[in-house]
């Protein structure tokens, strides 16, 4: 609680006082911190903690509780007004529609896709799809030739030890997005031309388009606030004091994933403040 590191990892198992000792170190510490979590449930508990214990009342106007998500959300609000975030089969049918003109690039893409007002399924298989390479750290701005998609996809292989990218991709197969030997290319090299031919360049394409026309998904809440975000520190334009977070908290910090690890660093960076990682690593 009392710890002077700049950085802190606290690992403690359920039932252990994790959560009692966030709140201690924000009321030890009186700085503006932005403490995160990944459920609203997880939010909930910590913000009804915060009204009522008599002791943090003088914390409760400096401490921010969120989920990345629900603040990437009203980073959007700002950023793209009027924008539509996608959640059910007909929101995601609605925006592959929107870009029409990306589908009919990709032969297996758009023939799979079919007749979207009787293949709904598609439509929601095909934007998960999108959303699990994004979670995966994939950038449309980065990841922009076969080479550095090839070089991305070796790179967080070594992370997903329970095969989750190659279960998309194999889903991503079996629907018929992808050929049987793109997928294989895959398996063995990590990516390929024939799979950055067959999805690679779509999800470059579509993920520029989709936001062209205002249309989010939950991860997208992540996203393009992370994007956003190193902007601004690439072109040095840091928030004034008072509005700058001092400290940042990361609760339940074993539900991370590569999406959710880039934008936490791009937010210390863009605040220059300090970070206290907290989660089970037995979870």
């Amino acid at each position: 609680v009392q710890s002077k590191s700049r950085a802190i990892w606290l690992i403690a198992p359920p039932g252990t006082g994790k959560t009692t000792a966030i709140l201690e170190r924000c009321l030890y510490r009186q700085r503006r911190t932005l403490l995160v979590t990944f459920t609203k449930a997880a939010a909930a508990e910590l913000k009804q903690r915060l009204e009522d214990r008599k002791e943090f009342k003088k914390i409760r106007d400096l401490v921010s509780v969120s989920t990345l998500n629900a603040w990437g959300n009203e980073q959007l609000k700002l950023s793209c007004p009027g924008f539509r975030l996608v959640t059910d089969p007909h929101g995601f049918r609605d925006a592959i529609r929107k870009i029409d003109d990306v589908t009919r690039g990709f032969r297996r893409v758009h023939k799979t896709l079919g007749n979207l007002f009787t293949q709904l399924s598609r439509a929601k298989q095909l934007m998960e799809a999108l959303d699990c390479f994004k979670q995966w750290g994939f950038r449309h701005d980065r990841e922009t030739t076969q080479r550095k998609w090839a070089k991305h996809a070796r790179r967080v292989r070594q992370f997903d030890r329970n095969g989750i990218l190659q279960a998309q991709v194999g889903r991503l197969q079996t629907v018929g997005f992808i050929s049987k030997s793109a997928e294989q290319e895959f398996i063995e090299l990590g990516s390929g031309p024939r799979f950055h031919d067959e999805f690679g360049r779509f999800w470059l394409q579509a993920t520029s388009r989709l936001a062209e026309e205002k249309r989010f998904t939950f991860d997208d809440q992540k996203y393009w606030p992370m994007l956003s975000t190193l902007d601004r520190s690439a072109k040095k334009e840091f928030p004034a004091l008072n509005e700058r977070w001092q400290d940042i908290v990361v609760d339940e910090f074993q539900d991370i994933n590569l999406l959710d690890l880039e934008l936490l660093k791009a937010l210390r960076t863009l605040h220059k403040t300090e970070v206290t990682l907290v989660g089970d690593d037995d979870q």
